[in-house]
């Protein structure tokens, strides 16, 4: 029986021993390099702590206490059953803290830009984008007070102090807005004789939206530009240029007075000595003209084309032919045509007879003395 209980016991210090002899086997791959390296690292900013901004400095130092400090570092190294694990977490932990380290002279250059941004006013901002640029300098002021932001994210302060700059939105002028407003406000109210009614109802209609419709491009109307004090340069401008559209279509009427003159002239002119086709002409541009005279909506173009008109409808007027000789002409011919033939030769005769064949019938110049259109040409 006893025997029996001592070969078990064998095996088991056997085998112990076998797993102690072979442990540095086991470890025998762990790689401690890096390490080592950000060991060594970490021992020169301890010896160069000068060149670090106080407050990082510290919190520098009191995470490396925290994970046991150089002398924790230098047992794991040390330490054969330190596992690969174990070794990677040090080490990343170790670069943290150097990640987390900000250099004296870059915190000092960053805080007096910062320092000169908030100590500089920008009275010809919007305070709309004043409070955007304040919360940007509050948070570039955060990152530059955290001792564990690091100089990488210190070394870009800068130019997001710049990029801050960009929020900021300029104050516009609504002097001469304000004034363009009342203008049109007051033109509204009126009853617009002095323009067109098209022009003047397509004005109204353009009024209207400037309490109804935003700008396009914009969150607000014009009425709420022309009275919200903090609206920006290009508000303003968007704004004054919805109210000069409005104005360009407006059109001014036309004087009338000179057309009416002489309209009144031509149209008493007494037509009695011209052909009846001529008459008709000279009335259809009496009537185009008298058209433009009663038409409300007549612009100064067209005032000036019918003035045109009558500056030339006398041309269109033909006199009345005087036909006494025509008419006398043409009796004497068909006498001797006709009636008085046995008095000539008819040698002579027939000269003549082909002569009045030359010209026409007597029918047919009688068509022309009873044609009232027929010129004296």
């Amino acid at each position: 029986m006893k025997n029996r209980l001592i070969k078990p016991i064998l095996l088991i210090i056997t085998g112990i021993a076998c797993l102690f002899f072979a442990m540095p086997t086991v470890f025998a791959d762990v790689d401690k390099t890096a390490l080592i390296s950000e060991r060594n690292n970490i021992q020169s900013i301890l010896n160069d702590h000068d060149l670090y901004f106080a407050e990082s400095y510290e919190a520098f130092e009191a995470d490396l206490t925290a994970i046991g400090g150089i002398a924790y570092v230098d047992s794991v190294i040390a330490d054969e059953l330190a596992t690969q694990i174990m070794i990677d977490d040090l080490t990343n932990q170790l670069i943290q803290l150097q990640n987390q380290l900000i250099t004296h002279l870059l915190h000092a250059q960053m805080d007096l830009l910062y320092a000169a941004a908030k100590a500089t006013p920008h009275p010809e901002s919007t305070l709309r984008s004043l409070v955007l640029y304040n919360d940007e300098l509050d948070r570039i002021g955060d990152i530059l007070n955290d001792p564990r932001a690091g100089d990488e994210a210190i070394a870009v302060l800068d130019t997001d102090l710049t990029n801050a700059l960009d929020l900021l939105i300029l104050l516009g002028d609504r002097t001469n807005l304000i004034s363009s407003y009342q203008e049109v406000q007051t033109l509204a109210l009126s009853d617009g004789h002095d323009y067109t009614p098209n022009s003047f109802s397509l004005f109204l209609s353009a009024y209207s939206a400037f309490t109804l419709t935003d700008i396009d491009g914009y969150s607000m109307t014009v009425d709420e530009i022309a009275n919200f004090s903090d609206a920006s340069v290009d508000e303003v401008a968007a704004a004054e240029a919805e109210i000069s559209v409005a104005l360009s279509l407006l059109i001014d009427r036309p004087d009338l007075t000179l057309l009416s003159s002489q309209y009144q002239t031509a149209d008493s002119k007494d037509l009695s000595p011209y052909t009846p086709n001529s008459i008709t002409d000279y009335e259809v541009t009496l009537a185009e003209v008298l058209s433009v005279i009663n038409n409300p909506n007549s612009e100064q173009s067209d005032v000036d084309q019918a003035l045109a008109l009558l500056s030339t409808i006398d041309n269109q007027l033909v006199l009345l032919a005087d036909k006494a000789d025509l008419i006398y002409s043409n009796k004497a011919a068909s006498i001797a045509y006709y009636e008085e033939r046995n008095r000539y030769t008819e040698t002579s005769h027939e000269l003549f007879r082909q002569a009045v064949l030359s010209y026409g019938a007597y029918q047919t110049v009688q068509l022309l003395i009873d044609d009232p259109n027929a010129t004296q040409a």
